[in-house]
């Protein structure tokens, strides 16, 4: 596995992450653990290291079915991240009661990484006004998460205002060779590449609709290699850009974790 160092941050994070939010699910839509732990583990030993999870994931289940399935490796091992959902947020007495419920969930003694989740400008400006943000940072000070940062879902002009903002530790974007020019795209990349903020990417498929190509877009790839998966040209695209720290994926099968394994593992 390819780990992508980032010295600001004494971080050294796998270039392939897990994506907390597409387990395998039983017909009531719970997780199916008995399938989804042997992925987390088949990761872990396929050299995974980065898993980001979220208050909204499976139903609110995700954090806890992480805080679990992970406890039988050294906390030292891995980063978990989890995210503060700015949907719900309205002041700063919302935030506290969300995050309560969430350090419940996860039960860890810190998190690696704490993002305000899927961010566009008028949230920013609503979570700084409302003091927010510098809850956040007390609560970084206080050792709780130890790296701070946001994923971002809005234009490139709010996402140029939210990074310029302050000092961030690194940001979560959007980025396929589909949406190169969408929300933040390759223009956000390189601004963050520029100010240093490391990037992770989420959506390298584009929801799973780049893993199967039409046989006219597939033709041309397969002729390049006819082993190649469509989904591994869009994660290597990604991989490739300078700035990328981490590529998540929502691996919801053992074919899928294989073979971004093949894809990124070497």
């Amino acid at each position: 596995m390819e780990y992508r160092n980032i010295e600001t941050l004494g971080a050294a994070p796998s270039l392939l992450g897990y994506g907390c939010m597409r387990f395998p699910t039983l017909d009531d839509e719970s997780i199916d653990e008995p399938q989804a732990r042997p992925l987390l583990d088949r990761a872990i030993e396929g050299g995974v290291n980065y898993f980001d999870t979220a208050y909204f994931y499976h139903k609110g289940a995700s954090e806890n079915f992480m805080s679990r399935a992970l406890a039988q490796y050294p906390r030292g091992s891995y980063y978990l991240t989890s995210k503060l959902p700015t949907v719900l947020v309205h002041d700063l007495d919302e935030a506290r009661r969300i995050f309560d419920e969430q350090w419940e969930r996860l039960d860890r003694t810190y998190l690696d990484f704490y993002l305000l989740h899927n961010l566009n400008g008028e949230r920013w400006r609503l979570l700084r006004d409302q003091g927010v943000v510098d809850w956040c940072l007390d609560l970084q000070r206080q050792g709780l998460f130890r790296r701070f940062g946001f994923s971002f879902h809005g234009s490139y002009d709010e996402f140029e205002e939210i990074l310029t903002a302050r000092e961030w530790d690194l940001c979560q974007l959007q980025l396929n060779y589909m949406d190169r020019e969408h929300q933040a795209g390759l223009k956000g990349l390189e601004l963050a590449r520029g100010l240093g903020v490391p990037v992770v990417v989420m959506e390298p498929v584009k929801g799973g609709s780049l893993a199967e190509l039409p046989e006219e877009a597939a033709a041309p790839l397969r002729a390049l290699d006819p082993e190649a998966s469509d989904a591994s040209w869009a994660m290597r695209w990604v991989a490739s850009r300078p700035g990328v720290a981490v590529l998540l994926s929502g691996m919801t099968t053992v074919e899928q974790l294989e073979d971004n394994l093949d894809t990124l593992g070497q």
